[in-house]
């Protein structure tokens, strides 16, 4: 599993700074928590969690639902023994943790709301966060966007220096931004394939394909 520690090494190894001498862990930090967050906005991560209704009204408290996104589907009534879900069409209200149904059903006690939610995402030892919850394959992708963030930081530090040599400044800022334009393309990839392909049944072609009469 990634963490903290293991991400802030391959942060550093992609910025030629093993030992930490250019970029503190603090740099780091902030450099990998800005990639996390554009990470999570092209590849969220997809979570439920069930509500129990427990008074009619077509508004849901969520607050038990910690670390939310937004509010992607409702399934209402919910029952694990469907074989169709019962989609509700809603209002989600970020700032007061309330969803509001504005179907024709209307929620009633013992009814329970399979809500589905797209998270942030968290490293293990950033933020407090003690779990990882990107594949360990995405790392890299993380490690480079977080690379990009410091580097292109160090070179609006750096251009404020009287003594620095520019010629060193512009090279680290198109490093900085071919970094970033990587980074920004492979989320792309990431996004394409997080949304998956839709499943379409396709009629028989004739009558020796499947049930055809």
């Amino acid at each position: 599993m990634t963490t903290l520690s293991t991400l802030r090494t391959r942060v550093a190894r992609t910025l030629a700074d093993a030992g930490n001498q250019t970029w503190s862990s603090d740099d780091l930090d902030e450099g990998i928590r800005k990639a996390l967050f554009d990470y999570t906005l092209a590849v969220p991560l997809l979570q439920t969690q069930d509500i129990p209704i427990t008074q009619e009204g077509r508004q849901i408290n969520i607050s038990a639902i910690t670390n939310l996104m937004q509010v992607s589907d409702v399934w209402l009534p919910y029952d694990p023994q469907d074989t169709e879900p019962r989609r509700q069409p809603f209002r989600h209200w970020t700032g007061i943790n309330i969803l509001f149904v504005t179907g024709p059903y209307v929620p009633r006690p013992g009814d329970t709301a399979r809500i589905f939610y797209h998270a942030y995402h968290t490293l293990d030892g950033l933020d407090g966060a003690s779990q990882t919850t990107f594949p360990p394959q995405h790392a890299s992708t993380i490690a480079l966007g977080a690379a990009a963030y410091c580097a292109a930081s160090r070179a609006i530090d750096l251009t404020e220096q009287v003594t620095v040599d520019r010629d060193a400044v512009e090279r680290l800022q198109t490093w900085a931004r071919r970094a970033m334009l990587d980074f920004q393309d492979r989320l792309r990839i990431l996004a394409g394939h997080a949304s998956g392909v839709a499943h379409i049944p396709l009629p028989p072609l004739d009558r020796f394909d499947g049930d055809w009469t």
